[in-house]
């Protein structure tokens, strides 16, 4: 048990030494403001955000060439400047406004927090201005009032309840009617309300910020799509509204020329109503903005024929969405945020060369701070001896960049002012970068080191009674080992001494303790524990078995290869059908031949998947509804026909007649048809509430209900496991990931019949040849193979019928029979809820597996921890934190699904025993568990085992 603890606790470590390595807080504490002396274009700033809308449904034209947005489109034609904002992964709705607002691009961490709390207290537009007003969702406008520096903010949203997910047209519109409703109520009582004296005041001051955040497009593109006619509906009615609000506030302050527009998105959307990944049309989103100092539109010598948003006789002028930032502040005449990593856009301004060149030297200070702190917090903490400052810009060059820049502008030079201004933001910018990821390679070196020593600390466990075989390789190399043996408790000492002297000199924060310290106490703990044999057995194995290594090493590269091409699992799938027909005289003899052909027919079907597009592009409801019937029927046949009884080890009680359709399995078909009628009545929209409250009662009774109440043998169970969790499964479905959920199931089933058929009859642990060649120890080639083989399955439950790695690729209407009021926090959970039934599924047979053949789990897990830290080093040097956001996002998904993969499998051995054991007042089974969890081995003489 104490080996699982510490495996669990060093995967903690490793899974959070990420963020560490790559992605630390972009924040920085007690950075100065820059004032702005300069005059301000705008007296205010109108900012309207059009939650989840893409660029190209903004921008284009319907099939009879009207325009989606007729009014944004006359303002592109006749004042604004228009293009695409490019946004950042996660394109999700909290970062995508904290970077149109604040400037900078959240870190990972921010995840642990939630959608509306702040791990760090931020500066943004609101804070700066003289005075804020925003409406909208209570997910995004509130976080903004959070470590609010000046104290002038009116925030309003609207009640968590009005978020209808997937609401008709009336009630998906009704959220931006409720925005545009409180703005002329606010505007009203300023105008004609006796009361509202001061409110007209302030609003008439200099330096006001009001910020609209329109909902209906979001949600509409999550429950229609984005191209459907409803969502252009949607889309036509939020212009039309857009001009109503423009002409009020027009109308509120006099024409007086004073106000900046602006029109964004915070994202995009997938065509099939998804965001967070990396794909064009969720990362790029419109960008309109009109008013005093902005560049009016421009027409162009030459078109593109191609083009279909039909504007390209008009500069395009586009930018990355912490740009706005810095842009906003010039023109409002306003600090910019401290926090902001924007560089100004040039393009859109319409002031002298002069301003831009003082605008954009602001910036430049403003960016200057952040690498200065950034850069004194790396320096005085480390001794000059190992302090290695940024080649490319040192402190003599940083002040002589800077005198120039002023000089310049001095001696009127501004074209020369600019251009040195933007070389020096962008080696500010990649400085900054260098100093937040320092310590970068001694952490990745300490964490490889230790993912090495955890390896061989999980080898010294399976070869602790490990003895070599005679006539292995000797040579001077295990002499050498010897001698190492002998000298590794100094060598550990003075690595401890100079691992402990290092972090302190160098004054590093706590964790680095942790980093620091673990691979010394993993090595020192692997020596202390046999090492020496391990060594010494695997020279042994690679010198007479040299093919297993190699094979496995194949299988691994082809499991990171799935991460990137889907299809790689159904290549590792299909070379393992090979593997029952080597036993097929055995099988013939037990009349259980037929179950290879089940195991080749089930490992065909499911290798078909992986090519399949992820789930989410297309409801359909058939696929649901067969599915059901045919686990309905495959589960009750086991139950009823003696011939699968025999084969998947139903043992029937004394004096039975071999039937096993006992009340439990009734119940659970009666929730399979009931899912049925909801999935029917769902799809044709007929009760929709009360399908909803039918639904959870249905994952109720799956899931809180133990499928226990079928008794006897363990493997019955475990059918009825398979066929209560398919309730759920379909409940979750939308489309043909029902149909691998049945053919997954009736796959894991047959391996579950053909590998106890197999151990049966030949004696345990000498499956295939007996125990590994040139070692005779505890760990069999049965062991590893199993293990490969649990990892498939796994691997292939994540990636069947999605992609687990791109959050986009899961329909949001897979949780429309649960609810409809917009929730992320239940909708995540039942997206992974799942994601973790197939995963549970597989954990369960192997768990009744090693209940039936008598022999003790913790091998394999062992094993299959070695294959997930080959796993996750591979992926430890794999994730970005350059390049396209989309590499960076899927490259730190990979390391936390191999990394999640382990701490999911300790946790679901947990619900595994729960399911399967039995309810009487002498539970075998959890005798088991017991025996498992203290790691012995079961032997049993029970009749049913």
């Amino acid at each position: 048990m104490l080996i699982f603890a510490l495996g669990f606790l060093v995967h903690v470590i490793f899974l959070l030494s990420i963020f560490d390595a790559y992605f630390k807080s972009p924040l920085l504490n007690d950075l100065p403001v820059i004032e702005n002396p300069i005059g301000a274009p705008a007296k205010r700033i109108v900012l309207i955000s059009a939650d989840g809308l893409r660029a190209s449904s903004a921008f284009g034209n319907d099939v009879n060439s009207t325009p989606n947005a007729p009014y944004l489109r006359s303002v592109i034609l006749t004042e604004a400047s228009w293009g695409v904002c490019h946004t950042r992964v996660p394109t999700e709705s909290r970062p995508g406004h904290i970077a149109m607002i604040a400037g900078f691009y959240e870190d990972p961490s921010a995840i642990f927090k939630g959608w509306t709390d702040n791990i760090f207290e931020f500066d943004s537009l609101f804070n700066r201005s003289a005075l804020t007003l925003g409406w909208g969702s209570p997910d995004i406008v509130p976080m903004f009032n959070k470590g609010n520096l000046s104290k002038q903010m009116i925030m309003k949203s609207y009640p968590h309840e009005m978020q209808e997910l997937f609401g008709s047209g009336e009630s998906i519109l009704a959220l931006n009617s409720w925005v545009f409703n409180e703005v002329n109520e606010t505007l009203n009582i300023a105008e004609f309300n006796s009361s509202g004296k001061q409110l007209r005041e302030s609003l008439n001051q200099s330096k006001v910020f009001l910020f609209l955040h329109l909902l209906a497009t979001d949600t509409s593109g999550h429950s229609d799509k984005p191209q459907s006619q409803e969502f252009f509906n949607v889309l036509k009615e939020t212009d039309a509204n857009i001009e109503l609000i423009i002409e009020r506030l027009e109308k509120f302050y006099n024409h007086d020329g004073k106000t900046v527009y602006v029109f964004t998105s915070d994202h995009g959307m997938t065509d099939w109503g998804t965001h967070g990944d990396g794909s064009n049309v969720e990362t790029e989103t419109p960008f309109v903005i009109w008013g005093p100092g902005v560049k009016k539109p421009k027409l162009v010598n030459e078109t593109d024929k191609n083009d279909l948003w039909r504007l390209s006789h008009l500069i395009r002028r586009d930018l990355r969405q912490a740009d706005v930032v810095p842009l906003l502040a010039t023109l409002l005449g306003i600090s910019i945020p401290v926090h902001s990593v924007g560089v100004l856009p040039m393009d859109f301004l319409d002031v002298s060369d002069g301003e831009k060149a003082k605008m954009l030297e602001l910036n430049m200070k403003q960016i200057n701070q952040q690498f200065l702190k950034s850069r004194d917090s790396v320096k005085l903490s480390s001794t000059s001896f190992f302090y290695i400052p940024f080649k490319d810009l040192t402190d003599e060059l940083d002040a002589e960049m800077k005198n120039a820049i002023k000089n310049h502008i001095i001696n009127h030079q501004y074209h020369e002012a600019i251009s040195l201004s933007q070389k020096l933001i962008h080696l500010n910018l990649a400085a900054i970068n260098y100093y937040q990821n320092y310590y970068q390679y001694l952490l990745l070196g300490c964490i490889s080191v230790s993912y090495f020593g955890w390896i061989f600390v999980l080898l010294t466990v399976l070869c602790k009674n490990l003895q070599l075989k005679p006539g292995g390789p000797k040579s001077a190399k295990l002499s050498f080992l010897t001698m190492l043996s002998r000298l590794s408790p100094y060598a550990f000492t003075v690595w401890f001494v100079i691992t402990i002297s290092f972090i302190i000199v160098q004054s590093l924060p706590i964790q680095f303790y942790i980093y620091g310290l673990l691979p010394v106490f993993l090595w020192w703990f692997a020596f202390k524990h046999n090492a020496l044999n391990v060594f010494e057995g695997f020279a042994q194995t690679c010198y007479e078995c040299w093919y297993l290594p190699i094979a496995y090493a194949v299988g691994v590269e082809f499991f990171v290869l799935t991460f990137f091409q889907r299809w790689a699992i159904s290549a590792v799938t299909l070379a393992l059908v090979f593997w029952p027909w080597f036993h097929l005289p055995t099988l013939r003899r037990q009349k259980c031949q037929f179950l290879v052909y089940m195991w080749t027919c089930s490992t065909l079907g499911i290798a078909i998947f992986p090519f399949l597009p992820v789930t989410g592009f297309e409801a359909n409801i058939f696929f649901v509804v067969i599915s059901g019937l045919l686990s309905i029927v495959f589960n009750v046949s086991i139950l009823l026909l003696p011939v699968l009884n025999h084969c998947f080890i139903l043992k029937p009680e004394e004096g039975s007649s071999g039937c096993y359709l006992s009340l439990g399995t009734i119940r659970h078909i009666w929730a399979l048809l009931a899912s049925f009628l909801v999935c029917i009545a769902m799809y044709f929209n007929l009760s929709v509430k009360y399908c909803q409250i039918v639904s959870w009662i249905l994952l109720g009774n799956a899931i809180i209900i133990p499928v226990n109440m079928m008794k006897g043998d363990v493997s019955l169970r475990l059918v009825g496991l398979f066929l209560s969790m398919t309730s759920p499964m379909l409940l979750l479905s939308i489309g043909h990931e029902s149909l691998f959920y049945f053919l997954f199931s009736a796959h894991l089933l047959i391996w579950f019949a053909l590998e106890y058929q197999l151990v049966s009859r030949v004696c345990i642990g000498g499956i295939g040849g007996g125990t590994i060649e040139g070692i005779s120890g505890n760990t069999s080639p049965v062991t590893w193979r199993r293990a490969f083989f649990l990892l498939t399955f796994l691997l292939m439950s994540f990636f069947g019928a999605g992609n687990i790695a791109s959050v986009s690729s899961f329909d949001l209407l897979t949780v429309q029979r649960f609810i409809s009021v917009f929730s992320p926090f239940t909708m995540m959970s039942l997206i992974l809820l799942k994601l973790l039934i197939p995963f549970l599924l597989v954990v369960a047979t192997v768990f009744c597996l090693y209940i039936k053949i008598h022999d003790s789990i913790n091998e394999l897990l062992l094993v299959v921890f070695i294959f997930c830290d080959l796993l996750g080093l591979h992926f430890l040097f794999l994730v970005k934190n350059v390049g396209s956001w989309k590499e960076i996002g899927t490259s730190l998904s990979h390391y936390v699904i191999v990394e999640s993969i382990i701490l999911f499998i300790s946790l679901l051995l947990g619900v595994a025993h729960f399911y399967l054991k039995e309810l009487s007042s002498n539970d075998i089974l959890t005798s088991v568990g017991a025996r498992y969890l203290s790691g012995k081995t079961y032997r049993s003489n029970k009749k049913n085992y």
